[in-house]
């Protein structure tokens, strides 16, 4: 998919080929992961975030997380939140989850907080 997305030399499906790829490979190769994952990124910064859906951003940010590419993962979590997500707890708790794990390590008691926000809105 991502050599037909280049050949084709579509920006929007490019970004999604390799976040996609990114996502798919990062807990078994990381360091590669995290290059598809900041390469995709710069696409979708060239495209702007008026082609970026909530799944993308949630797949970027859960990513970005996996290979704690944690300013990334940040970024499109506001991104997404900025879009006012609230009612759709399917997507709004696993980037509630990705903050926290991007934030665990510099913010150990507001990464608890956001965690706890987490297990009330979406108790299962």
């Amino acid at each position: 998919m991502l050599a037909t997305a280049r050949q084709l030399g579509s920006p929007i499906l490019t970004a999604f080929a390799l976040g996609t790829l990114a996502n798919a490979i990062a807990n078994a190769d990381p360091v590669r992961g995290r290059a598809l994952l900041v390469e995709g990124v710069a696409y979708q910064r060239s495209l702007g975030t008026r082609y970026l859906d909530d799944g993308t951003l949630l797949v970027t940010a859960w990513t970005a997380a996996m290979v704690r590419e944690h300013e990334i993962a940040l970024r499109a979590a506001a991104q997404m939140l900025d879009r006012r997500l609230t009612g759709e707890v399917g997507l709004f708790a696993p980037m509630l989850e990705t903050i926290a794990a991007s934030i665990v390590a510099t913010a150990p008691e507001e990464a608890a907080m956001v965690h706890g926000m987490v297990d009330t809105i979406a108790p299962w």
